[in-house]
């Protein structure tokens, strides 16, 4: 009886012990599952976060850099540019160009001129032609001109300086082109002539080239002679040479290629 007994309180505990093996995998299992899901709400949630977060930025147009551009400042705002080249009326306004000043801030370029003098001194370069306008700014501005090979301190020159003289003073790059009444193209353009080719006249490039469409001198000669022969002919048809400076007018059969097959039948006819 006693083993018996002892074989069922075994058995028994045995089936509990089991059972709550398998009840502790379950909750085990249930945690797990529980974890998971957790898990893989959070991770639903941010990627909806992320895309939406996504969406409204990618709604938002990016921001233009402006960039500010430098521009020159002068004294009074809304006055036109004044051009170097336009002559005056009168002695008047050399005056008020003396008064309005240039472009330094600090001293006056202007101060202490005699405005009679630089009156006259524009209007006699203005009668000036353009090859002498040129020489007498290349003699001016070559003794304006540093070293254009090195620097004072014996250096290879970088950069090409150039002081501005009027008068035996130093004036800014605004008043010398008034003063001298040029223009800043013209003394670039010396100032470039001065380097590569001396003081010497400044040539057109095209200067002493021949055309590339131009003929013989023997076409020329024979053209001429045929229109002059061919007007003649239809004067003496027509017996406007009666009538001084009568205009000629040819009648509606003889059109261009009638005239371009008659001047080639003359230019076989002498060329043989």
């Amino acid at each position: 009886m006693d083993t018996n007994l002892y074989e069922k309180n075994e058995k028994k505990m045995q089936a509990d012990i089991s059972l709550q093996d398998t009840l502790h995998k379950n909750h085990n299992l249930e945690v797990s599952n529980c974890h998971y899901m957790v898990n893989d709400e959070l991770t639903y949630i941010q990627a909806r976060e992320k895309k939406i977060h996504m969406d409204t930025t990618s709604n938002i147009k990016p921001k233009k850099r402006i960039t500010k551009m430098k521009m020159k400042k002068y004294k009074s705002e809304g006055e036109s540019s004044y051009e170097s080249t336009k002559l005056e009326d009168s002695l008047t306004q050399v005056l008020e160009k003396f008064k309005r000043g240039c472009e330094c801030q600090d001293d006056q370029c202007f101060k202490g001129l005699n405005p009679e003098t630089v009156y006259r001194h524009r209007l006699n370069i203005a009668e000036l032609t353009k090859a002498e306008h040129d020489m007498y700014l290349m003699g001016v501005t070559m003794a304006c001109l540093t070293n254009p090979y090195e620097t004072a301190r014996h250096t290879e020159r970088r950069r090409l300086r150039a002081q501005y003289v009027y008068q035996g003073r130093r004036v800014c790059l605004d008043a010398f082109l008034y003063l001298e009444n040029c223009t800043h193209y013209q003394i670039k353009r010396i100032r470039k002539h001065l380097m590569t080719h001396g003081v010497t006249p400044r040539v057109h490039g095209n200067h002493g080239k021949i055309p590339h469409n131009t003929f013989s001198l023997d076409i020329y000669k024979i053209a001429t002679e045929f229109l002059k022969n061919f007007i003649e002919l239809q004067e003496t048809k027509q017996k406007t040479k009666v009538a001084k400076n009568a205009q000629l007018h040819l009648p509606s059969d003889i059109t261009r290629k009638v005239v371009y097959d008659s001047y080639i039948q003359y230019c076989r006819k002498n060329i043989s």
